[in-house]
């Protein structure tokens, strides 16, 4: 069967056997092509197309719930905010060439969870960036990882900058000993209670350096009590002991003239219902209230000068009492400053151990990107079929006229 003949009458394989007589420049044009080809795919058409991706599972305490330690909610959306991006870019000098504010404002950066995932403690969640951001492939693993990673930097700053001792310091500040028993008492109610949630989570018998979590809570309860609470407000109203002597001074002083306005007052009033020619039952009654209001007020002045006299004692019993219980409260503060110390221990070993962010592979997948052996693949048949053309272009005519030529001086 005859060749297949093209308009100038050379058949497919006289256009190859002449293309092929120039077989270097065939060659060189083909690698030059796929060369041009494959740059042009890996480093503008994968960057503009192509994106990583980084699979992962977060966990942490009160995920459940949708709650950081100190209480904020937490929103995985937030991850890809402004924010968020740049703080991260600022962690590391091989960053510092990411546009994040670019990233942010076209939307080239996002979050997805896995709503399939029934199982409250824990979330999946998918990160996908594109790709033309970054210099390499390590440096976009590297910032998805730590983009990934911002709940739980989140957490471990919260736990280890959390104010557990808010009660302790304003024992401190406290100017009577009334207040700081109830400081002291609110102390120990918050650490209870803390544990109390702690508990809840991971049960009585969660340790932590060989102690339970209820073990734990029986020393707060220990070292001041309810009843120990109890004793020292008894104790305090009994003897009227004063921590800021001065301070109590200039109160008792306002105290007592006070005291003294409303006595005058409730006199007045049961002298004005007595004069009356005839008392009704709810006036008897008032007189009898306002009385009884009277012998109070007057109680309590009689007390505020009774303690103002021990106040000028250098020594004596009230003096040494006094200092006495001034050094106990001093001695419960400083074991419950201890104790909150070790729940905050306990605290961030529960949330260093039990939050997590997990990835399928430490890797960042590319999506949507040609690949090198693709790449190659390509640039060599486009190369190829430049190079024919070319090749062919140049040396086909001439083929062609000395055909010809030939042909004529045969006829």
């Amino acid at each position: 069967m005859d060749e297949q003949r093209n308009e100038e009458g050379l058949s497919l394989g006289e256009i190859f056997r002449v293309i092929f007589k120039k077989i270097w420049w065939v060659v060189g044009i083909t690698c030059s092509v796929a060369l041009a080809t494959v740059l042009v795919i890996v480093l503008l058409v994968n960057n503009l197309s192509s994106q990583y991706r980084l699979d992962y599972t977060l966990e942490f305490p009160g995920y459940e719930n949708m709650r950081y330690p100190d209480g904020t909610s937490y929103r995985y959306q937030r991850v890809v905010s402004l924010d968020e991006l740049e703080r991260v870019k600022g962690t590391d000098e091989e960053f510092s060439a990411i546009d994040v504010e670019k990233m942010y404002q076209k939307n080239d950066i996002s979050i997805t969870v896995d709503t399939e995932n029934t199982d409250k403690t824990y979330g999946i969640y998918t990160l996908t960036v594109k790709a033309g951001y970054f210099a390499n492939e390590d440096v976009a693993t590297r910032f998805l990882v730590a983009l990934a990673s911002t709940p739980i930097d989140y957490i471990n700053d919260v736990v280890q900058n959390a104010d557990y001792g808010f009660y302790l310091q304003s024992y401190q500040n406290a100017t009577t000993y009334e207040e700081k028993i109830f400081h002291l008492a609110n102390q120990r109610k918050y650490l209870v209670n803390k544990y109390a949630e702690l508990m809840l989570t991971y049960g009585e018998s969660y340790r932590y350096e060989d102690k339970t979590l209820s073990a734990y809570v029986g020393e707060v309860t220990q070292q001041f009590s309810e009843a120990t609470e109890q004793m020292l407000s008894d104790e305090l109203k009994t003897n009227g002991y004063v921590y800021d002597k001065q301070s109590y001074r200039s109160e008792a002083s306002v105290k007592i003239a006070a005291n003294n306005v409303k006595i005058a007052e409730n006199e007045a009033v049961i002298d004005a219902l007595e004069s009356l020619t005839s008392v009704s039952e709810a006036q008897a009654k008032r007189i009898v209230t306002l009385t009884e209001e009277n012998a109070l007020l007057e109680r309590e002045n009689a007390e505020i000068e009774q303690t103002l006299l021990k106040l000028d004692e250098e020594d004596g019993a009230y003096s040494e009492g006094n200092e006495g219980f001034s050094a106990r409260l001093q001695g419960y503060h400083e074991a419950l400053t201890r104790l909150t110390d070790v729940y905050k221990a306990v605290c961030s070993f529960i949330y260093e151990t039990e939050s997590d962010v997990r990835f399928d592979q430490y890797t960042a997948d590319t999506q949507g990107a040609v690949s090198l052996v693709v790449a190659v693949v390509l640039g060599i048949a486009l190369g190829f079929v430049v190079a024919c053309v070319v090749v062919g272009g140049k040396e086909l005519p001439k083929y062609t006229k000395a055909k010809k030529e030939k042909a004529s001086e045969q006829a």
